[in-house]
């Protein structure tokens, strides 16, 4: 083992001897002093700064002594006394007083007449009323064998709830203990409670600024964070002894600051907008924290008194609307939203205001900021769930769009089919228009001729032959046109070249083909062909048989960059003027 492991192993071992034999010495040189729980009392109104004597004229009391049950319309200072009976002999161990709630402007400590310790502006009523506990020390030395009393000095206002509660005196341990859970419940919890709430109030508020149009996720941040701030210590100043306008203006808005925010979030959570009663919400807020400012202890009170009932009212009202507005829902997380979040928050903050009205024993622990928790999980609830429900219905929203749009797809094709099917109707019955058009006008027009020269009886069987040539050519040009050609213009020319090889060789005329490459044209068409064929062999013909040529030459011009595509028939014959 290392020097400094040795050294570390020493000072531990050193420290469990030295704290044992302390304990011991303890145990034997000190009496533990019992727990006393001090519940009756002797009281005497007077503002003496001693503890009065015998003479003075005490009268027994009960504790907790609630003035606004027992003295409502009292504004001063009382003193109490209680007594303990110690065994002797003495000394005692470490001793520590004891009080579940501190609601006083200021309270003061005597034990046998000798100065023990002093409180002020202790959980004034007219800030936040959450009357956290107190625990002080005792110091033995002042306390002795036999009957031992505890004086109490107190200032405060009946209306505004103050008073002694029940003082436990005794062994420090058992009394810390004592302390400790109390503190726990009415003092420790609000930073839990309030950190989240804050926690819970940012979110909300990041929320609603990615989507305005949530007003939801706004009032429920607005009315978490006023939460954070009423139920924060360090919000709460304890006004009950340093007294001054803005003291007393702020008390009111700090107790009641997130009730309105909490009406408008059940109003919004109910998808109702009522801008009468919510402007009308408003207005007793700014009243109650004028009149809290401006009027005297007892008009404070009863703004007070007014106000409790008149929110819990609200709740309880808006808990019903809830309930009626949603009962047609399945919307597991908004009851969980209503009955457990807003309705614990009516039923615990009814029982304060039984607290406050003096139904409830003086001591109760102080409930209404306990629902915070539960609405803050209901809230978060309902929130994942609306957003996973909008991811839900996003995803059948594709799958119904994606349905519809290969519905559409289907559709348009079947139309796109029998639009087709209309075209080529349309076009094979143009086709078949023209087809006998051609027929009607070049064939049909060449066979009258030749039945009338057969039927003359007087034309020579030679000229009835070429004549029946000429039909058969016509036919065939107008059988030729119908095959495709796919905007070839050499094979159109070739077509007219084959039909004219047995006319040109008979003739003895030397002939030259001159077609080069030729671009595509599109706009070859069964007419269009035709009438080319029609006009290159009637050229061709022409020559043959009016020009006396010796050569004939058919050739193709097409310069880059011209839209003009040129036939030219040359001969060598004599022309015409």
């Amino acid at each position: 083992m290392s020097r400094l492991g040795r050294f570390l192993a020493g000072m531990l071992l050193l420290a469990g001897i030295s704290g044992a034999a302390a304990q011991q010495g303890f145990q034997q040189g000190f009496q533990k002093v019992p727990v006393f729980h001090l519940d009756r009392a002797e009281f005497v109104v007077s503002n003496a700064p001693l503890p009065p004597g015998d003479e003075a004229d005490w009268r027994p009391t009960a504790l907790p002594d609630n003035w606004y049950r027992s003295r409502p319309d009292f504004s001063g200072i009382v003193w109490y006394r209680m007594t303990f009976e110690l065994a002797p002999p003495g000394p005692y161990g470490v001793t520590s007083v004891y009080m579940p709630r501190v609601s006083v402007r200021f309270v003061s400590f005597f034990i046998n007449g000798a100065f023990m310790n002093g409180l002020r502006a202790q959980g004034d009523a007219r800030a936040l009323n959450w009357d956290e506990p107190a625990r002080f020390a005792l110091s033995a030395a002042l306390l002795r064998p036999g009957r031992n009393i505890l004086y109490a000095r107190v200032g405060g206002t009946g209306a505004l709830r103050q008073g002694l509660a029940s003082v436990t005196l005794g062994n420090a341990g058992e009394v810390l203990t004592r302390y400790a859970i109390r503190e726990a419940f009415q003092h420790d919890a609000l930073y839990v409670v309030g950190g989240g709430a804050a926690a819970a109030g940012l979110l909300a508020l990041a929320f609603w600024l990615k989507n305005r149009r949530d007003s939801v996720m706004l009032w429920f941040g607005v009315t978490a964070l006023t939460w954070f701030f009423m139920a924060m210590p360090w919000f709460s100043p304890h006004f009950g002894y340093y007294r001054g306008f803005a003291t007393d203006f702020f008390t009111f808005p700090l107790r009641f600051a997130y009730a309105v925010p909490l009406l408008i979030l059940c109003l919004r959570l109910g998808g109702k907008r009522l801008p009468w009663l919510e402007a009308a919400a408003w207005l007793f807020t700014g009243v109650g924290m004028a009149l809290a400012a401006l009027g005297s202890d007892g008009v404070r009170a009863t703004v007070i008194t007014v106000s409790s009932m008149a929110y819990v009212a609200a709740l309880f009202v808006l808990l019903a609307f809830l309930v009626r507005s949603r009962a047609a829902r399945h919307d597991t997380p908004f009851w969980w939203m209503t009955l457990a979040g807003v309705a614990l928050a009516a039923l615990l903050s009814f029982c304060d205001l039984g607290r406050w009205m003096g139904w409830l024993d003086y001591e109760n622990v102080a409930l209404a900021h306990f629902h915070v928790p539960v609405l803050l999980f209901a809230v978060g609830a309902t929130t994942v769930d609306r957003y996973f429900k909008a991811i839900a219905a996003v995803e059948r929203s594709n799958a119904e769009l994606e349905r519809r749009l290969s519905q559409k797809t289907r559709e348009i094709e079947a139309s796109y089919q029998r639009l087709h099917e209309v075209e080529r109707e349309r076009v094979l019955s143009d086709e078949r228009s023209r087809i006998m058009a051609d027929m009607h006008d070049g064939v049909g027009a060449s066979l009258i001729g030749l039945l009338g020269l057969v039927q003359s009886g007087s034309t020579q069987r030679s000229t009835i032959a070429r004549r029946v040539q000429e039909t058969l050519l016509e036919l065939r040009l107008v059988v030729d046109s119908l095959g495709p050609v796919e905007g070839d213009l050499g094979v159109v020319l070739g077509s007219v070249r084959h039909r004219m090889r047995e006319p040109i060789e008979e003739s003895g005329v030397r002939f030259l083909w001159r077609i080069g490459e030729l671009p595509v044209v599109d706009y070859l068409t069964p007419r269009s062909i035709l009438a080319i064929q029609h006009i290159v062999l009637e050229a061709i013909a022409n020559a043959l048989r009016h020009a006396a040529a010796t050569t004939i030459a058919v050739q193709t011009e097409a310069e880059p960059g011209d839209e003009c595509l040129r036939v030219c028939v040359l001969d060598d014959g004599r022309g015409f003027d």
